[in-house]
């Protein structure tokens, strides 16, 4: 193998084992989440909403983009027919929600659930920058269950869509909790590795055949 071939093959395998540890995890309890956290959060808890507002599509708050078809606040004399004794306001949606957390996203967790109480399935899918997905579902008509998503390595959340089965429902959310870095996160030993091979193996070639013995040990 040429000098040449051999930098690009030890920059490649640096570069591809530095990948190998991202991950997305998913927690059903909200202390378990919590527990995950590796940054501060922020809490949109949706109790500025009055009752049935009708909202622009997307809706933004604290960075956090909400899109549907159809984009509402919860009525809670309407949710409590469904959801007895759950009397938070929360955002609702027809036809599926898509939620854009800001750039760098390494956590979000949230309560969900079915508006109107007919039986559906209710099914959060998280995608992030590296191509994976992993979903949540509730399949109760008539109990708000909890998901969180939470990253490692250099992976991050880039949307979250919200999905039921029942043509005679709404999607329900609540209490959406997410946490960002301030940056992306350092390179790993691996890219650093890999970077100065490729600096060195370039360095090389400009080295009189005669003299590399004596430049470099």
């Amino acid at each position: 193998m040429n000098l040449r071939r051999h930098c690009l093959a030890t920059t490649l395998a640096a570069l591809g084992s530095a990948s190998t540890h991202a991950a997305i995890d998913l927690y059903d309890s909200q202390p378990t989440f919590q527990a995950a956290l590796t940054t501060p959060v922020t809490t949109i808890d949706f109790n500025w909403m009055g009752s049935l507002d009708n909202l622009p599509s997307p809706s933004t708050y604290s960075g956090v983009s909400f899109s549907s078809i159809y984009l509402t606040s919860g009525d809670i004399s309407w949710h409590m027919a469904g959801y007895p004794g759950y009397t938070d306001p929360w955002l609702k949606s027809w036809e599926g929600l898509t939620i854009t957390p800001p750039s760098y996203t390494t956590s979000a967790g949230f309560e969900m659930g079915a508006y109107f109480g007919n039986p559906t399935t209710v099914t959060a899918t998280a995608h992030t920058n590296l191509g994976h997905s992993l979903s949540a579902t509730n399949g109760s008509a008539t109990t708000m269950s909890f998901c969180g998503f939470v990253t490692s390595a250099d992976e991050y959340i880039t949307s979250i869509t919200v999905t039921q089965t029942s043509d005679r429902n709404y999607e329900a959310i609540d209490d959406f909790t997410f946490g960002t870095t301030a940056v992306p996160e350092p390179a790993t030993t691996g890219v650093i590795i890999a970077a100065l091979a490729l600096v060195v193996c370039f360095a090389r070639r400009f080295i009189p055949t005669g003299q590399t013995k004596d430049r470099i040990s």
